[in-house]
């Protein structure tokens, strides 16, 4: 009797695995097209009567624009880049002691102390940002981060509405089987020591 249970989720998984590659693959023809490149955009208006008699010419230009950030980073940003993160942690001080409301360097702050596993620095930098500044949304991120690295999930948990225990990294998930039972979507990872 489990044999015809255990063949009988078996055939539902793979059945709605070749259903989802089925829509995958159409979704992927209908982006690309079947000669391997993105399909061209379809002009909406081109088929109707009021615009039948236009030219594409006579469409108005399409005008393009990219803001260029030409500005050099700063002595901290750079050294926060080279990995240089105690010089880039006393030159964010240094900086925010003469302009406390820049954003940037408040966050490369807390960035610098992350990285050199300054957590506690880190975090309480980050909670006095958001509570200086509650509407913040990089001093959010920033405190976020912070709760990220100690592994706190407390505020992931209320964001989600759902308990969050936990949280899983790539390298670990390349290490286990992944099982998804779609009757009631809970997922069971499985880990052996062959792989």
């Amino acid at each position: 009797m489990r044999s015809d249970y255990d063949a009988a989720i078996a055939y539902y998984e793979e059945s709605a695995v070749a259903r989802l590659w089925i829509l995958l693959a159409g979704v992927w023809v209908g982006l690309v097209g079947g000669n391997g490149t993105l399909a061209p955009a379809q002009d909406v208006g081109a088929g109707t009567s009021a615009n039948a008699g236009k030219s594409a010419a006579a469409a108005a230009p399409v005008k393009k624009t990219c803001m260029v950030n030409s500005i050099a980073p700063s002595p901290a940003e750079t050294a926060l880049s080279r990995k240089e993160y105690s010089s880039a942690e006393s030159l964010f001080r240094a900086v925010l002691a003469k302009s406390p409301s820049s954003d940037p360097v408040h966050e490369g702050l807390v960035r610098a102390l992350i990285e050199q596993n300054k957590v506690t620095d880190a975090a309480k930098d980050a909670e006095a940002w958001v509570t200086a500044e509650p509407g913040n949304s990089l001093a959010l991120v920033a405190l976020g981060d912070v709760r990220l690295r100690q592994g706190d999930t407390t505020e992931i948990s209320h964001g989600a509405g759902v308990e969050v225990s936990g949280l899983i990294g790539a390298p670990a998930l390349f290490q286990v089987v992944m099982h998804i039972d779609y009757r009631d979507n809970l997922v069971w990872c499985e880990y052996t020591a062959k792989q």
